[in-house]
């Protein structure tokens, strides 16, 4: 949900568990979050795919990783803090 716009969303038949993720894809998108995840999901998916098939795809692994590794993990922090700071995940 977080990878793709609403539009391109496909669930593939588990569209019970999509139903009970909506409430907290709603409750994440009201207080601002949605798209900071977005932006670093995008991202972080070209590494994960680059540590999940070897670098196949490409002639070598990307320089950067432990610079971007260390982005991520920070730009991450910071989007957890911010569902701390709303209380997105209390009753």
């Amino acid at each position: 949900m977080i990878s793709n716009d609403k539009a391109d969303w496909d669930f593939g038949g588990k569209q019970k568990i999509a139903n009970t993720l909506f409430p907290v894809y709603n409750k994440f998108k009201h207080a601002g979050i949605i798209d900071p995840l977005r932006d670093v999901c995008k991202e972080l998916l070209e590494y994960r795919n680059g540590f999940d098939h070897a670098w196949t795809a490409k002639e070598e692994a990307f320089s950067d990783i432990e610079t971007k590794g260390e982005g991520f993990y920070q730009k991450l922090s910071e989007i957890i803090a911010m569902v701390e700071e709303k209380s997105l995940f209390s009753n």
